[in-house]
């Protein structure tokens, strides 16, 4: 058999051998694997055929070790090689000299173009793969705002975005708003440990359940949440704005702000750090058109990772979209509000006065309702000698008597013009009448603007008082009408007086 088949299986067979122990190694240990391998092959072919042309297979040995090593590779490669032919006596020229080392040079400056290719093409991939992942979650947190109106739930989807690991990945966030007098940011919620080992503890949960995001908002809409403690903390805090605090300062400039260490002189950053123990934060604004909302804090008390301005920008859209949400959400809070309450009064309307009787009704059958009709005696007069500005007056005075009259065994309403309603809970007949007689007995004795010009000289009410004690199975159109006979017999029967159902019945 020729020397070049001996040598040919000698190397497949070290090559199986090497491959065998590379792939039980790691990365670096495999590197090692290979190149000592190749030199071991070279100096039993070397030893065993010494008629073969040694300094091709050493021109291979240099390929691996530089492919293997790059820079390291070169250098080690070329001084083991010569120094190798120089103790087997093997005979070289200088041109062998100069060829070697150039061709490991060349062979490094190639590997190191391909490593640059390969290291662009994964970067690309990265970024491909992060700008996919933000665009779904971005996709998930606009499908969630989109089905929620009220602000908790806005907020709860903004703060697990930003703090689970299917999302940007942060370990705590934490919601600030202004207050109505714009003097303090009032914690509102928050996501996240209040420590380290309770971050750990909740990572493991969240493993072992292998939650994702969809599964977290699920979470945080039944209220199984694991993060109670920071947040029960963050509900009952309040940062004072002294005029020059980080979160202003994030506020005015509409930009993020990251705080690398506390500055002593701020005392919303020595608050921070005393409460909840953040160190290293960064502090977003949240703001739409109209004007500014409140801040985020968020920081890495678990991970220590260092928080970037390019981490902190990938959230900045969902910040944008969270602070539309919210505005939105006010909006519709606010007009709820007006839906439900008397333009003029400010007490419940009659529509919420229908939706309360039925569920009263419903709900308290074991227990006595009560409900309390009253009226203006002689209002047309007044009305029409004093004015409707004057009346409306005497409305809005009437209503606020009633509102802080009722407490809070019930709610008071306009029930339509001049008349009022009092619904009461767990109120007897004989308890609602008593509660009446002292409001006509209040009303009488109140001074209103002009109300020398009413019949009597003063401005009084006539009362009708009924309770489901008659009648525990009677519905919301009965129960109102027994209340409305007996304000009628209150009319009836000279006015300024309450009369309950059971004596109108008798």
């Amino acid at each position: 058999m020729p020397a070049y088949t001996y040598a040919l299986l000698l190397t497949i067979i070290l090559g199986l051998l090497t491959n065998i122990i590379r792939f039980k190694g790691k990365g670096w240990f495999n590197r090692y694997i290979v190149t000592a391998g190749s030199a071991v092959t070279i100096v039993c072919i070397d030893f065993l055929y010494p008629p073969l042309d040694i300094e091709w297979f050493i021109l291979l040995f240099i390929g691996i070790g530089v492919i293997a090593f790059r820079l390291y590779g070169t250098i080690f490669t070329n001084v083991l090689a010569v120094g190798y032919m120089m103790s087997r006596d093997i005979p070289f020229e200088w041109i062998e000299m100069t060829v070697y080392p150039l061709f490991a040079v060349s062979l490094a400056f190639l590997m190191n173009y391909i490593d640059k290719l390969r290291c662009q093409r994964q970067r690309r991939l990265d970024l491909s793969l992060h700008a996919f992942k933000q665009l779904n979650i971005f996709r998930e947190v606009s499908y969630k705002i989109q089905q929620t109106r009220t602000e908790d739930q806005v907020l709860q989807i903004m703060l697990t975005a930003v703090t689970a690991g299917y999302g940007f990945s942060f370990n705590r966030a934490a919601v600030f708003l202004f207050s109505e007098d714009g003097n303090y940011l009032k914690g509102e919620m928050a996501t996240g440990p209040l420590t380290p080992e309770e971050g750990f503890k909740t990572w493991q949960v969240i493993a072992e359940n292998k939650y994702k995001l969809n599964d977290l908002f699920r979470m945080k809409e039944t209220e199984n949440s694991l993060d109670h403690p920071l947040n029960e903390k963050v509900r009952h805090l309040s940062l004072r704005l002294t005029g020059n605090t980080i979160a202003e300062q994030a506020v005015q400039k509409r930009r993020p702000i990251i705080c690398r260490r506390i500055i002593e002189n701020d005392p919303m950053m020595k608050r921070l750090k005393s409460t909840l123990q953040m160190k290293e934060f960064a502090v977003i604004p949240f703001f739409h058109q109209q004007g500014d909302i409140g801040v985020m804090f968020i920081d890495n008390p678990v991970s220590k990772k260092r928080i970037t301005e390019e981490w902190v920008d990938q959230i900045l859209p969902l910040t944008h979209q969270a602070s539309v949400a919210l505005y939105q959400s006010q909006l519709y809070k606010r007009i709820e509000e007006m839906a439900k309450k008397d333009g003029l009064t400010g007490l419940f309307n009659q529509w919420i006065f229908q939706e309360d009787i039925e569920r009263y009704l419903l709900t308290k059958k074991q227990r006595p309702v009560s409900l309390i009709l009253l009226d203006i005696d002689h209002f047309k007069v007044y009305n029409d000698t004093n004015g409707h500005l004057l009346g409306n007056d005497v409305l809005i005075q009437l209503a606020d008597m009633l509102g802080s009259s009722v407490g809070t065994s019930g709610a008071a309403y306009r029930f339509g013009g001049e008349e009022f309603a009092l619904l009461l809970s767990e109120t007897s007949l004989v308890d609602a009448r008593e509660i009446a007689e002292k409001i006509r007995d209040l009303v009488e004795k109140t001074v209103f603007p002009s109300e020398s010009s009413q019949p009597g000289k003063r401005l009084t009410i006539s009362v009708g008082v009924s309770s489901t004690e008659i009648d525990r199975s009677m519905k919301a159109a009965q129960f109102i009408e027994l209340a409305d006979e007996a304000l009628y017999e209150a009319k009836n029967s000279g006015k300024n007086k309450v009369v309950a159902t059971e004596e109108y019945v008798l």
